[in-house]
């Protein structure tokens, strides 16, 4: 059987989804095999209600139906053109310059993997921006670095950003068993070993989802703040306020985007996970752990085995452990004298496989500006993902 046809630009069609119901848009943007939750109606309408941000959701599809999604959060390009974001003399150089950012968190959502696909795309959604006024296009698809995704990124003319948006460019993939007794045989001994000693010391594992009691729920997001924050104040990273945090998190959760677990031992929250619901994969997307317990027991290996499992019974055929490079690198670790050897290392006892992520790029529709857009686009970068930040745009 031959190969479907790549679809060219002449057949593609740009479909303006912005006002249709949530639950039309999430089946493209979330449910879809290669969907994001950070692509999700919830997230846009969070963004505009929290930071004013406006929100273009596009359906990119030809005659044979649906190429990719994408959420488009926007703000005017002046408003990082101050000396806060950029250097004097480019902020001066920037501030004249119409049109807006506009950002796709985790996107564009692909929905047909065949070859010349992410391209069609990429040149589509350009022409988009422009139609929109944008001086600005920034994209951090989880495309694989080594994928065809990558070129086409390049070949669409975007420039891949020194500064990364989101916390982490790379990921550890657990591939998800349909039975139980094949997902455990993954597990390195190590593992096996502390998964069974946090049973035998007492600790539970809960998911907090939408069909979880509103109290559970409410309860749940001050949980997972509290812990964060006593990890940031321990590993040096800093934090949103709680208000912020807690809002996102009901907004993806109640919208069936998330799901929260809690490790609990002696009646405590001891260690949290978000997880992301992303089409066919389980996303890490936040985890801490606290310290000052009555006791030190081995609750994240309980806490990431009940994970898997739920990810596993749910559907799901991957679950991405989340990043193990360092804020400014986006590389996976290369040897023992890297910083997160031990956490690639603890990752991969799981059956993982690290894979590394196409990261931030930023496309402007002309070279004239290319210069002082560039620098825009890069503070950009750094004003909305804040790299020490541990909640995302």
């Amino acid at each position: 059987m031959s190969p479907p046809p790549t679809p060219g630009l002449s057949s593609v069609r740009v479909l303006d989804l912005t006002d249709q119901p949530a639950a039309t848009w999430d089946a493209f943007a979330v449910r879809a095999e290669g969907g994001e939750a950070l692509q999700s109606h919830a997230w846009g309408e969070f963004k505009r209600e929290a930071s004013g941000w406006t929100v273009l959701r596009y359906l990119i599809e030809d005659e044979r139906g649906p190429l990719a999604a994408a959420s488009l959060l926007g703000l005017p390009v002046t408003e990082l053109a101050t000396p806060r974001f950029l250097p004097g003399p480019v902020a001066a150089a920037a501030r004249p310059l119409a049109g807006r950012l506009l950002y796709a968190p985790f996107g564009p959502v692909l929905l047909r993997p065949e070859p010349g696909v992410a391209l069609v795309v990429l040149r589509a959604l350009r022409a988009a921006a422009r139609r929109a006024g944008a001086s600005l296009l920034v994209v951090d698809p989880a495309w694989p670095l080594d994928g065809p995704g990558a070129a086409a990124l390049g070949l669409a003319s975007f420039w891949a950003s020194p500064v990364q948006i989101q916390i982490s460019t790379t990921g550890v993939l657990v591939p998800l068993a349909g039975d139980a007794e094949v997902q455990h045989a993954l597990l390195s001994d190590n593992v096996a070993r502390n998964v069974n000693r946090a049973a035998r010391a007492g600790v539970t594992v809960e998911r907090i989802g939408r069909d979880s009691p509103r109290e559970a729920r409410e309860a749940a997001y001050r949980s997972s703040y509290e812990i964060l924050d006593l990890t940031g104040r321990r590993k040096g990273f800093a934090l949103r306020p709680a208000a912020y945090h807690v809002a996102s998190t009901r907004a993806l959760v109640e919208a069936g985007a998330a799901s929260l677990f809690f490790a609990r031992c002696d009646g405590l929250d001891v260690a949290h996970t978000v997880v992301h619901h992303c089409g066919s994969r389980a996303l890490l997307f936040q985890t801490g752990e606290r310290e000052d317990g009555p006791r030190r027991v081995p609750a994240n290996f309980a806490l990431q085995w009940a994970i898997i499992s739920w990810a596993r019974e749910a559907g799901f055929r991957e679950y991405d452990m989340g990043g193990v490079n360092v804020a400014g690198d986006p590389r996976l670790p290369s040897g023992p004298d890297h910083p997160t050897w031990g956490l690639l290392g603890f990752k991969r006892q799981w059956g993982g496989r690290p894979v590394a992520y196409v990261g931030t790029s930023v496309w402007s529709p002309t070279n004239l500006r290319g210069a002082a857009l560039r620098m825009a686009g890069f503070a950009a970068a750094r004003a909305l993902g804040g790299r020490r930040l541990a909640a995302a745009v």
